[in-house]
């Protein structure tokens, strides 16, 4: 049986990237300020702790992550 040989992806522009990176940005920043700014205090204090919960359980998510990769000889089995 033949192997289908997949053409290698191409990786997006500089350009893409920079968009993509800025518009997430700029976004992210206008949701955060916006939470923070908020009229009603109660809604904001609560909007403020799911973000900061989200970015926690984020970066815990990614650094788990990295050590499941590398591997650390520290904890051993």
């Amino acid at each position: 049986m033949p192997e289908t040989v997949n053409p290698p992806v191409t990786p997006p522009s500089k350009g893409k990237v920079f968009l993509r990176r800025l518009s997430s940005f700029i976004f992210l920043w206008v949701v955060i300020l916006g939470v923070l700014f908020y009229s009603n205090k109660a809604l904001a204090d609560y909007g403020f702790l799911f973000i900061m919960v989200l970015l926690t359980g984020a970066g815990l998510v990614e650094f788990y992550g990295m050590v499941q990769k590398f591997g650390p000889k520290c904890y051993g089995k």
